[in-house]
C-alpha cells in the first residue's frame, strides 16, 4: 500500500458515478459527458516540523497537481495512466520546510473532457498525499484540509484537438496569495475523505518533470503597449509575465510557432490551435501563472495601456529530466544542425508521456514512441521512462488484447501496424540497454498481441481483411506514395495487403528473437510458411519488387520497404529494392522514413541512407531547416499536410542512426559521455 493517507476531493465530486470511458475504437457507446470540466481546486494544510529532520513528500492527484510549500514551487505531475495501475511522485522537500509551522498547498485540476493528453473524463477527482519526517510517516490529506476554487482559471475553451484549456485569466477574481505560507484560509471549506476511491499504485514513483525558467531570446517594443517576445527556438510549457495595470484592463496574449508575413505571431496556428488569450487585471501586481503548457516559440503581448514592463517578460519550460549521454563530433555542419534540431525536438517532447505534439493533441502514440522513443533512449539512457512507456501500451489491452494505439488518455484509438511493432520495440530496447530483467514481463504482452491478430489468418498464414483496427501504412494520406488498398476508417474492405502483413512477419521474427533469449520455445515454422506466403502473393519476380496488395498491380515505396527492414527479402531482389527506394526517395511520411533508412542500411546501403538523410529535395529533414524549424515538423514541409505540427517528436529518430549506423562513417563520430 502506497499511501497510509485518503483521497481527498470536493463535496461536488464525493459519489459521483465512475464513468467507464475504455471501450473499441469502432465500438457504438454512448459515454455520457462528465459532470465538469476544466476544474480548478487549491488545497490548504499545515503542519509543523523541527530542526534537524528530513522530510519528503509522496503525492499523487487525478488528474493534475503543482505542489507548493510555503509559497515556493517544489513540483508537478503526476504521468498519466488507468486507475488500476496510477503514478505518484516523490520530492525531497526539506530544502522548502522551516521550523515551526508550515503550509503545503495543492493546485489540483480536473480537465474532464475525452482527450489524449489525461485520463480524464471518469469523474474521478482528488489528490493524496503522505508527508514523512525521517523516513516515517507523520501528516498527510485528510479531512481537515481547506480548499477552495481559484475562480481565475475558469475562463476559456478548449483548444488544439481538446489538449487544452485557454486560460483567460481574471485576476479580479483572485484572492491574492492564496499559494502561500500566511494566506487566511479559515473562511475555505473542509476537503471530504472520498472512500470509494478505486486508484491502485505502480510499484515504483514516477519521475517528476524539469521544471524551471527561461528568459526570451528578444523582446521588441512594437508600440506602447505592444511588445514582440522571441525565445530563440521551440520550447514547451507556460509563458510567463507580472504586470500592474489599472483595475479591468485586458491584456491580451498571443503565442505561436512561427509569424505571419508582416511579422507578428501566426497564433491561430497551422497544427489547428489557437493560442490566443484575454486576460483582465486586478489593479494590483498581478503574476502571470497559467496552469496548462503551450508549445510555441513567438509571444505577442498587448494591452490599451503602456505599462509593460519588459523584465517581466519570461517562460517556464517543462520536460522529463534530460542529460545528453551523446557527444555529437563533425565538421558536417548540416549534421551538427540536424541533431540540435533533434535534440530539441525530443526534450519539447518528453513530458510525463513521449507526446506526438505539445500542442494540437499531447498524446502519446505506439507509433509515434516507436522511433521517437529510441531517439530520447539514446540521447538519455533513460531506462526507467521507457519501461513506464510499455507499461502504458501494456495498461492498454485491459481494452483489446491486440493493444490501443494511444495511451494513456480516453480517447480510444487503434492502429493495426503500430500494435504488431511492439515487439520489436521491447527487443530493440534489450539490444540497447541489455536490459534482460526489464522486458520480461512484457514478453507474455507480446504472444497476446500476436495471438489477437492471429484471429485475422488466412490458410497460407497471412493477414486477411483486419478489421478491428485502423491499418494505417503511413500518415499524411498524401504521403502513401498511391498505396493501392482502401485504407477506411472503420476498415470495410475485406482483403489481403502488403504493409500490415509484413509488420505481421515483423512481430512473429522479434517475438522468435525474444522467447529465444528467455529459453522459451520458437515457432519458426509459423514464421517461415508466413514469410513464404508474403512472397508467394506480394512479391513479382520479373520486377523484383513487391506489389501492395493482393489484387493490385501498384509498387509503392511502403511496399517495398518493411521486408528488407525485417530481413526477409529474395537475395535477388536487393539491388532492384536499393534502385527502387534511391528513385523514390522519401516519398513517405517521416515515421515511415525511419523504415526506409533502416532498410537500405540492412541491404548494405549505407551511404545513400546518409544521402537521403541530408537531402535537399523537399522531402526531408533539410527542407524543414529551410522552413525555419527548430524542432522537426509532423510533415517534411509546413504546407505537406493540411493541419501541419511544427514540433512532433517523431522526426527526431535519426539520433539512433547517426549513433548506430553512420557513427564511425561520413565523416560523423558520436560518444558516450561518461559520468
Amino acid at each position: 500500500m502506497v499511501f497510509k493517507s485518503p483521497w481527498i476531493t470536493t463535496p461536488d465530486f464525493l459519489g459521483l458515478p465512475i464513468i467507464n470511458v475504455f471501450h473499441k475504437q469502432y465500438e457504438e457507446v454512448n459515454i455520457p459527458p462528465s459532470a465538469y470540466s476544466n476544474y480548478h481546486v487549491a488545497f490548504r494544510s499545515k503542519f509543523t516540523a523541527k530542526k534537524g529532520s528530513t522530510y519528503s513528500i509522496r503525492i499523487s492527484a487525478d488528474d493534475y497537481y503543482k505542489l507548493y510549500i510555503n509559497g515556493q514551487f517544489v513540483g508537478q505531475g503526476v504521468k498519466q495512466g488507468v486507475a488500476e495501475n496510477y503514478s505518484y511522485n516523490e520530492f525531497d522537500i526539506t530544502p522548502f520546510v522551516e521550523d515551526g509551522d508550515n503550509t503545503i498547498c495543492v493546485h489540483a485540476l480536473y480537465f474532464g473532457l475525452i482527450t489524449r493528453a489525461y485520463q480524464t473524463g471518469d469523474n474521478r477527482f482528488g489528490v493524496v498525499c503522505d508527508i514523512l519526517e525521517d523516513g516515517v510517516f507523520f501528516a498527510g490529506t485528510d479531512k481537515t484540509w481547506k480548499f477552495d476554487r481559484p475562480l481565475e482559471y475558469a475562463e476559456g475553451e478548449a483548444c488544439g484537438y481538446a489538449a487544452g484549456f485557454l486560460e483567460n485569466l481574471d485576476f479580479r477574481l483572485e484572492k491574492k496569495g492564496w499559494r502561500e505560507k500566511d494566506f487566511d484560509d479559515s473562511t475555505w471549506e473542509n476537503a471530504v475523505e472520498n472512500p470509494y476511491d478505486d486508484h491502485f499504485f505502480r510499484a515504483k514513483p514516477t519521475l517528476p518533470l524539469y521544471v524551471g525558467k527561461m528568459e526570451p531570446k528578444e523582446v521588441r517594443k512594437l508600440s506602447d503597449g505592444h511588445y514582440f517576445i522571441d525565445f530563440g527556438k521551440e520550447i514547451t510549457g507556460q509563458f510567463y509575465m507580472e504586470m500592474t495595470g489599472e483595475e479591468g484592463q485586458k491584456v491580451t496574449i498571443l503565442c505561436g510557432e512561427e509569424l505571419n508575413d508582416d511579422g507578428s505571431v501566426l497564433y491561430d496556428m497551422r497544427c489547428r490551435t489557437k493560442y490566443e488569450e484575454t486576460c483582465t487585471l486586478s489593479g494590483e501586481k498581478d503574476v502571470f501563472l497559467f496552469y496548462e503548457y503551450k508549445c510555441f516559440r513567438y509571444v505577442e503581448v498587448k494591452t490599451e495601456k503602456p505599462n509593460l514592463s519588459p523584465e517581466t517578460f519570461g517562460a517556464i519550460i517543462r520536460h522529463r529530466p534530460f542529460k545528453n549521454r551523446l557527444k555529437l563530433e563533425t565538421d558536417n555542419e548540416l549534421v551538427q544542425k540536424l541533431w540540435t534540431l533533434f535534440e530539441n525536438t525530443v526534450i519539447c517532447g518528453a513530458q510525463e508521456c513521449i507526446v506526438d505534439c505539445p500542442h494540437r493533441e499531447k498524446g502519446q502514440y505506439l507509433g509515434d514512441w516507436m522511433v521517437s522513443g529510441l531517439a530520447h533512449l539514446y540521447l538519455t539512457e533513460d531506462w526507467d521512462y521507457h519501461k513506464e512507456i510499455m507499461q502504458d501500451f501494456t495498461d492498454s489491452c485491459k481494452v483489446c488484447p491486440g493493444m490501443m494505439g494511444i495511451a494513456p488518455g480516453s480517447i480510444m484509438q487503434e492502429l493495426g501496424d503500430n500494435s504488431l511493432e511492439f515487439p520489436s520495440i521491447i527487443y530493440r530496447y534489450y539490444l540497447h540497454t541489455g536490459d534482460k530483467e526489464g522486458i520480461m514481463p512484457f514478453v507474455p504482452v507480446a504472444e497476446r498481441v500476436i495471438a489477437h491478430f492471429d484471429q485475422f489468418v488466412r490458410e497460407d498464414g497471412l493477414l486477411d481483411g483486419v478489421s478491428d483496427k485502423w491499418n494505417l501504412v503511413d500518415w499524411p494520406d498524401n504521403l502513401r506514395d498511391g498505396y493501392d488498398f482502401p485504407l477506411t476508417q472503420p476498415p470495410q474492405t475485406k482483403g489481403c495487403h502488403n504493409v500490415i502483413n509484413a509488420h505481421y512477419i515483423g512481430a512473429l521474427i522479434h517475438l522468435n528473437l525474444l522467447r529465444e533469449l528467455f529459453g522459451l520455445p520458437c515457432d519458426y515454422e509459423k514464421e517461415n510458411r508466413t514469410k513464404e506466403a508474403f512472397i508467394k502473393v506480394f512479391y513479382n519476380p520479373e520486377k523484383k519488387l513487391f506489389r501492395d496488395a493482393e489484387t493490385s498491380d501498384h509498387y509503392s515505396l511502403h511496399a517495398n520497404v518493411l521486408a528488407p527492414f525485417y530481413g526477409f527479402q529474395p537475395e535477388e531482389a536487393t539491388q532492384s529494392l536499393i534502385a527502387f527506394i534511391e528513385k523514390k526517395g522519401l516519398s513517405c511520411g517521416i515515421c515511415v522514413a525511419f523504415f526506409v533508412l533502416r532498410a537500405l542500411i540492412h541491404m548494405g546501403a549505407d551511404e545513400l541512407a546518409f544521402r537521403l538523410l541530408l537531402n535537399e529535395s523537399e522531402h526531408g529533414w533539410v527542407n524543414m531547416l529551410r522552413e525555419g524549424a527548430t524542432a522537426t515538423f509532423e510533415a517534411w514541409g509546413k504546407d505537406q499536410k493540411w493541419n501541419t505540427s511544427l514540433c512532433h517528436t517523431w522526426g527526431a529518430f535519426p539520433i539512433a542512426l547517426l549513433y548506430d549506423d553512420f557513427n564511425g562513417k561520413f565523416g560523423v563520430k558520436v560518444t558516450k559521455i561518461e559520468e
